[in-house]
């Protein structure tokens, strides 16, 4: 059935860098009341398609990827609920590269925003004030560099951020 779903293409860290993304998620989402959700750096991210078709466009381009080294150097806040809290990827040539062959795959949106590469940290629909006092919790030592190896579709229904889900993952 070619079901239309609101999808995002993901890189995911290496099984070595993972845990330590994982355990400061987990540490904000208990203190702060963020949803739980996998550690990603969004290539595209949320776009109506068919996920049969995004998933056979994907698994071409996971075979065209090689994984990346990713350095994070900031923290930031901002107001959408999807980058409230979030380590800022330092621009690189290889990662603008990879985001260019992920926007083909994906159908274009109207008013497309440009690629500023992060990891949340935390989905947190409260005030600036708040964000900012989660932002001051983060144990994270910046600078931080780790391995994205893993390129996944995922369901990402918003804001129900519990309610996203894997729907296929590759290894670049």
């Amino acid at each position: 059935m070619n079901v239309l779903s609101h999808l995002s293409v993901w890189l995911h860290p290496a099984k070595g860098d993972e845990p330590v993304f994982r355990a400061e998620v987990e540490r904000l989402r208990e203190r702060w009341g963020s949803p739980p959700f996998a550690p990603h750096l969004t290539l595209v991210g949320g776009f109506d398609a068919p996920e049969d078709g995004t998933c056979r466009r994907a698994a071409a381009l996971a075979a065209e990827l090689a994984p990346l080294e990713v350095e994070f150097a900031t923290l930031a806040t901002e107001e959408p609920l999807h980058r409230s809290l979030i380590l800022n990827a330092v621009p690189s040539a290889r990662l603008d590269a990879a985001f260019g062959t992920a926007a083909r795959i994906c159908p274009q949106p109207a008013e497309p925003e440009p690629f500023r590469p992060h990891l949340s940290l935390a989905y947190l629909a409260t005030t600036a004030e708040r964000r900012a006092e989660a932002a001051a919790s983060v144990a994270l030592p910046l600078p931080l560099r780790a391995r994205f190896d893993t390129l996944a579709v995922w369901r990402t229904p918003m804001p129900e951020v519990r309610e996203w889900r894997r729907v296929a993952a590759w290894a670049l």
